[in-house]
């Protein structure tokens, strides 16, 4: 404790807490005869009548420097983040003097007979009728919503001033703050993967990524208090640790185990409930989860991790999307993926749960790692969409990015670098199936060529820049055995016979397909090539659901020389199967007669979506209305009924569905609009989708600044801007 002229303070082991004093006044003339000494009966009857009428909590630091006043909360009389200082002024009901001490106790609202934090201070009051107490949260306090519970003991008789606050306290990770786990010390990171409410998620084919723009809306109702929510069941050194705390969410976001946030569903059905394909950001599902407490359906993996951001960044931990294209997914044994082909050239999907997804998103988080040895602080990896149970719950991490690329695993490296490292570095291992009477099931298998470097092809993030991204495979992968395929070609060299198997750079949907087929022949002799391409519809997850083609040819290459072999698939052939997201897949089989030679190669391709248009004022004043307009024309060759468009921007219009009862002709355009009022200043993101019977996914986003009242008004100029993403169905 420290000594001082009137008063005696005294820290508790897990803060410091010192008595602010108001301002000293003039004294008033008192007479010397006068005696200022209080008998016994006077201090008794001073005490009686005592009571604390109003406890005020105030934060030191302003809240906009670290963002909390963004937040929507409601019943909150502080919210501040670690390493702030919290300041409590007590008004008394009469004047206190003589020795006292005062106790602020934090009271987990989830758990109201535990207790986190207690704030101790002794002082020597003289006619006081109110006491500051100004309060550092310490940076590894644990992070929660709590009750303040206030007491102030009086040495003069033993008796006890109690308070319990009706309204909230909460405490959050800071970044800022060096002491803290998740201390960050870019800036430019913080503000991209913190204070950001809108980014991008990659989606499509490591040859055609595609944006998806997502309001992660950390700062909406509900948002944080569904996060405190998940938080409820671990102890105060839990609380502590961004680790643990990330680790709790990503477990509570998956619902596979009967509780959590979100329920996922990658077999195409979702009449119970929400398509994935329809969600714009993570507000309204956190919001209908914290407004039910029933699990929110249905998500798949970039839901899941546009999810987990929006909690991790509510919490203060700076967090982002990442993509890896070609990521691994096994059921049983790690490091190897196993695929049987049969003699005609097709695959034989229900012999193997194991599969390749086209693309998979996975969280990042950034904390300091006190469970690790020096050097794996960081960037962490989180997926709450894992297809592996692990310890009982469907998650993976955190994890170290930088254990991932030293190939480090097991169970000396918390959390399943294990797993991580399969997804982005298996090999794919080819069985032929050789079928009994007819029986594939029954069949014998001969392994019959082992791929490596087909896995994990690009691992990518958004940049602050719209539509463009991060390549960050090397974060991951070792430069000197990283594998990474050129752009718009897949070669794969063997003995004397080259082969790349080619689709044209973009084809829209509706459009015919050119597919083209590369050999070169390195060696001194004629070769003779025979081939099979299966073509087939999928959805991201590499799950086959329809054969639309399948083509064999042959042909005779000559030494030195090379040969083109071009298959046209035509667009009807394709439309009717189309799935989720446009994807297509090509399978090829080829074999070379006089070496022997095979070759084994599966081809993704995502056809380029119809266009959402969306129409509204580049800069309207404050308070007046604002109409916004949203447009799609068909370009099929078949009509669309039932459409359904659904429209948000975060902190000024919520989510809302306009329904489209007309039928979209071929060549026809839809057409809707609606009204809102601008209510308050700054820029705005207009996020829309179309969904329908024949598609989903359609998406597009318009940006609105809206400015003060009396500022000039420009000449509103219409601002369309589009995203690329179309899924029939």
């Amino acid at each position: 404790g420290c000594q001082g002229d009137d008063a005696t303070f005294e820290m508790g082991d897990t803060a410091r807490a010192r008595v602010r004093r108001r301002p000293p006044t003039a004294s008033k003339m008192i007479s010397p005869k006068r005696n200022l000494t209080p008998t016994p009966a006077q201090i008794y009857t001073s005490i009686q009548k005592l009571e604390i009428s109003q406890v005020i909590f105030t934060q030191k630091e302003p809240r906009t420097e670290n963002f909390t006043s963004w937040f929507s909360v409601n019943d909150c009389e502080a919210l501040l983040r670690r390493g702030n200082t919290l300041i409590m002024k007590i008004v008394l009901s009469s004047a206190l003097s003589g020795r006292y001490t005062i106790s602020l106790t934090f009271v987990p609202s989830y758990r109201p007979r535990d207790r986190f934090g207690q704030f101790c201070a002794k002082g020597v009051a003289k006619n006081k009728s109110d006491l500051w107490l100004s309060i550092e949260i310490p940076p590894n306090f644990p992070v929660g919503k709590y009750n303040p519970h206030m007491s102030i003991v009086l040495e003069a008789n033993d008796d006890i001033l109690t308070h319990f606050h009706p309204k909230f306290i909460i405490v959050l990770f800071n970044p800022w703050n060096t002491g803290d786990d998740a201390y960050v010390e870019n800036e430019a990171v913080i503000r991209e993967c913190l204070t950001d409410d809108v980014g991008t998620i990659w989606r499509g084919t490591h040859r055609q990524m595609t944006p998806l723009l997502w309001e992660y809306g950390q700062y909406e109702e509900s948002c944080l208090e569904a996060a405190l929510s998940l938080l409820q069941t671990l102890t105060a050194d839990e609380c502590r640790s961004a680790s643990s705390v990330s680790r709790a969410i990503v477990a509570r976001v998956n619902s596979r185990d009967g509780t959590g946030v979100l329920m996922g569903s990658f077999k195409g059905k979702h009449a119970t409930g929400m398509h994935p394909c329809r969600w714009n950001g993570s507000a309204p599902i956190l919001q209908r989860f914290y407004r039910t407490r029933t699990s929110v359906r249905y998500g798949q993996c970039w839901v899941f991790a546009g999810v987990v951001v929006t909690l991790l960044r509510a919490l203060g931990v700076a967090s982002r999307c990442v993509t890896c294209y070609e990521a691994a997914h096994q059921s049983s044994r790690l490091m190897h993926v196993d695929r049987y082909f049969t003699a005609d050239g097709d695959l034989v999907h229900d012999a193997s749960s194991d599969n390749v997804w086209l693309y998979h998103v996975w969280t990042e988080a950034w904390m300091r790692r006190g469970d690790l040895p020096l050097g794996y602080d960081g960037w962490q990896v989180l997926d709450a969409c894992s297809s592996e149970k692990l310890g009982g719950t469907q998650r993976i991490g955190p994890c170290s990015v930088v254990a991932v690329k030293e190939g480090l695993s097991g169970k000396q490296w918390p959390y399943d670098g294990e797993f991580v490292l399969s997804e982005i570095s298996s090999e794919i291992r080819y069985h032929r199936v050789m079928p009994t009477a007819g029986n594939v099931k029954n069949s014998k298998c001969a392994l019959a060529l082992v791929q490596q470097g087909q896995v994990g092809l690009k691992i990518i993030t958004a940049t602050p820049k719209r539509g463009t991204f991060a390549d960050i495979t090397a974060n991951y992968r070792n430069e000197l055995i990283a594998h990474v395929m050129p752009a718009n070609t897949t070669p794969v060299k063997t003995k004397n016979c080259t082969f790349e198997l080619c689709t044209s750079d973009e084809a829209a949907l509706g459009d015919n397909i050119t597919l083209n087929i590369k050999i070169y022949n390195s060696g001194a002799l004629m070769r003779t090539v025979d081939g099979r391409v299966v073509g087939k519809t999928v959805d991201y997850t590499g799950a086959a659901v329809k054969n639309f083609m399948s083509m064999e040819f042959a042909g005779v290459v000559a030494p030195g020389k090379d040969s083109t072999v071009t298959l046209p698939i035509a667009a009807k052939s394709y439309m009717k199967v189309l799935t989720e997201q446009c994807l297509l897949q090509f399978f090829l089989v080829a074999k070379v007669r006089e070496s022997k030679q095979l070759y084994l190669k599966q081809h993704n391709f995502q056809l380029c979506p119809p266009r959402l248009e969306v129409e509204c004022p580049a800069s309207v004043n404050e308070g007046s209305n604002v109409k916004v307009k949203l447009k799609f024309k068909n370009v099929l060759f078949v009509s669309l009924s039932r459409l359904l468009f659904l429209v948000q921007a975060q902190g000024l219009c919520p989510q809302r569905e306009i329904i489209h009862r007309r039928l979209a002709l071929p060549g026809g355009v839809a057409m809707v609009e609606f009204s809102i009022k601008a209510q308050k200043k700054g820029k705005f993101i207009f996020l829309a989708s179309m969904n329908c019977d024949q598609l989903a996914d359609v998406r597009g986003w318009a940006e609105i600044d809206i400015v003060g009242a009396q500022a000039t008004q420009t000449t509103p100029t219409t601002q369309i801007t589009l995203t690329a993403q179309a899924t029939p169905t």
